[in-house]
């Protein structure tokens, strides 16, 4: 039995159309090319250009087709059969692994700040006694609703890291307290050098100290905190001998009150300031 199917795969065509109460809907049209059915003494196999094997069905191929999607709120992908072929399948039994539906799954991934939808579709379903039903051209059509870009995040996120400018240096706290950087600590400990730096431009970040709490629900900065410094002698814009740096850290040590069941909870994680100077 020779069959063929004369569309080849093609990228898709994305029609998009806005619907009201902050809902849209998108159209993605896809083509197949399908082979000549191949004979071998298991039985038939059906296959077409850029198919791949797999473990649900030993007898077709399945189609893994991407396209990125306009909108990152996608609730809903479906499956529109937009042209068929039926052929004849003289067989007692069914094909391994076809159905009498169509066998579709996708999943959506975010890569590079880009919404990309992954399809995965057997397109060969039995529709009848003796009768299997091909898909020659399909649509998917997604169903979302609208939601902030991702450039728009909340206030408590962030894009950019405020590591991202400046150089930038790790220090150790080993208990709480109010620390104190001088001119020697930056020269010797952290290789600066301290005429070449304006201290008004110098800023430290921290997390706080202890573990992240378990609870994703529970309040915390997306990016280190900026702590607050003194700096004396930084209206000259130089860092002199006499020249130094006042700020509070957390050190490894920290106790906090369960109220749930009346106990406390000590963390021991160094806290690791950075300070970057821009």
């Amino acid at each position: 039995m020779s069959l063929r199917i004369y569309l080849t795969l093609i990228s898709a065509l994305c029609v998009t159309a806005i619907s009201l109460q902050g809902q849209s809907s998108e159209n993605y049209r896809f083509s197949i090319l399908w082979n000549e059915t191949q004979l071998n003494p298991a039985g038939s196999y059906f296959s077409f250009q850029g198919g791949e094997s797999n473990d649900i069905s030993s007898v077709c191929d399945m189609l893994n087709v991407s396209s990125t999607v306009v909108n990152s709120g996608t609730a809903s992908v479906r499956l529109i059969p937009v042209r068929t072929e039926k052929l004849k399948w003289d067989k007692a039994d069914p094909p391994h692994g076809i159905m009498s539906e169509y066998r579709f799954t996708y999943e959506i991934t975010e890569v590079r700040n880009q919404y990309l939808l992954n399809a995965y579709l057997i397109p060969l379903r039995i529709s009848g006694a003796g009768e299997l039903e091909r898909i020659v051209e399909f649509r998917l059509e997604t169903e979302s609703e609208d939601r902030p870009p991702l450039q728009a995040r909340g206030p408590q996120n962030t894009d950019k890291s405020v590591l991202s400018d400046g150089d930038v240096y790790k220090i150790a706290v080993e208990k709480p307290g109010i620390h104190r950087i001088d001119r020697s600590f930056l020269e010797s400990r952290l290789g600066i050098n301290a005429a070449s730096i304006d201290p008004r431009n110098i800023k430290i970040y921290g997390h706080g100290g202890g573990m992240l709490p378990e609870s994703n629900a529970a309040p915390r900065t997306d990016d280190l905190a900026e702590l607050n410094i003194y700096v004396e002698g930084e209206q000259d814009g130089r860092f002199d001998a006499g020249d130094f740096i006042l700020f509070y850290a957390e050190g490894p040590d920290k106790w906090s009150f369960d109220p749930t069941n009346g106990d406390y909870i000590y963390q021991k994680i160094f806290m690791i300031p950075a300070i970057t100077i821009s």
